[in-house]
């Protein structure tokens, strides 16, 4: 099963994108993380990944982007953006 977030696909309406882009943007705000980093951490995408999306030159599949809303759902920002704590032994 291809897992490339970037394999092109026909063009999502432009309203949905802007939606999601929105929404991503103030998920990432809110966690204290780019919006390319949750794309990494929801989907594995490469980081050069949102800017495509942005600029038009992709479109993400659906099922990316209901990968990345699931993961934006079941990590509320708060959690995210509390620093990692690593248990020294």
């Amino acid at each position: 099963m291809d897992q490339n977030p970037d394999t092109p696909s026909p063009q999502l309406p432009q309203s949905v994108m802007t939606a999601f882009q929105s929404e991503v943007r103030s998920f990432a705000a809110a966690a204290g993380k780019t919006p390319q980093n949750i794309l990494r951490l929801s989907v594995g995408a490469n980081w050069d990944t949102w800017d495509a999306w942005c600029r038009g030159a992709v479109s993400p599949r659906v099922e990316t982007l209901e990968r990345v809303l699931a993961y934006m759902r079941a990590n509320p920002a708060s959690d995210l953006s509390q620093p990692q704590r690593k248990d020294v032994a």
